[in-house]
């Protein structure tokens, strides 16, 4: 695509998965504040990468792992992925873990990611299923109480090495 001045438009992929809207909201807010054309799609939707210049991957972190569905389409095109510019993206409550979820997670996508973020997290306890509500309740007890928070400044980061 060719914009009113001649020069190329970029195709952005920002595919993300969510259990409870967190992660689905961050990846909204990202594809706002992307220029080009882009595409917001679930990765359980299974959509080709191939017509993308730019591909930008997240979803959040339950118990040290992404959704089943984000893992199962990196496995399918992470070697597609990384002939292209791209980035990751996660939702995790406590920033200081996460290094260790991109290293269980990314292994294979991080090295040659254009920019990885962490987009911080929140609870939202009352759209949780049982077994996750007490587990989350078991944490914040051991955590003193300390909540997680977003990171709404890491998503203009991640914007911006994209457009540039």
């Amino acid at each position: 695509m060719i914009n009113t001045r001649g020069k190329a438009v970029m195709k952005i992929l920002v595919v993300y998965e969510s259990t409870y809207g967190f992660a689905h909201d961050c990846a909204q807010a990202l594809a706002e504040k992307l220029t080009g054309e882009v595409s917001l799609k679930k990765a359980s939707d299974m959509p080709d990468p191939s017509g993308f210049d730019c591909v930008i991957a997240g979803g959040s972190i339950y118990m040290g792992k992404v959704q089943k569905a984000l893992t199962q389409y990196l496995d399918r095109y992470g070697e597609s992925i990384k002939k292209k510019k791209y980035a990751l993206f996660l939702c995790c409550g406590f920033a200081e873990n996460f290094n260790t979820y991109i290293d269980a997670n990314f292994d294979l996508l991080a090295p040659g990611a254009a920019a990885i973020e962490c987009f911080g997290g929140e609870l939202r306890i009352e759209r949780m299923k049982f077994f996750h509500k007490m587990i989350t309740n078991m944490m914040l007890r051991a955590e003193n109480g300390l909540k997680p928070a977003a990171n709404p400044e890491n998503i203009d980061k991640l914007a911006a090495v994209i457009n540039s």
